[in-house]
């Protein structure tokens, strides 16, 4: 994924690999979860989901995203490092 990729991420909802998503756009206008939802395995290798009052290292690593997420897991933030 390019930095621009990964930034269109903001404002989206993670879920993990097990969580079932239900596509529903035709049944009641909405967006459908893959416009709405992104999976870990969608991430780049390494991307690290980083919630709130989660502690983490401080190393920067070059070929490593941190995706910040708030209490629903929606995406805030988006940082290289």
């Amino acid at each position: 994924m390019t930095s621009q990729d990964m930034k269109s991420l903001i404002g989206k909802t993670y879920v993990d690999d097990q969580h079932e998503l239900v596509d529903d756009t035709a049944q009641d206008g909405r967006q459908s979860d893959k416009e709405t939802v992104v999976r870990h395995s969608e991430l780049p290798e390494g991307t690290r989901v980083i919630k709130p009052n989660t502690m983490v290292t401080m190393d920067f690593r070059a070929d490593r995203w941190n995706l910040h997420v708030d209490d629903g897991n929606k995406v805030t933030k988006v940082i290289k490092g």
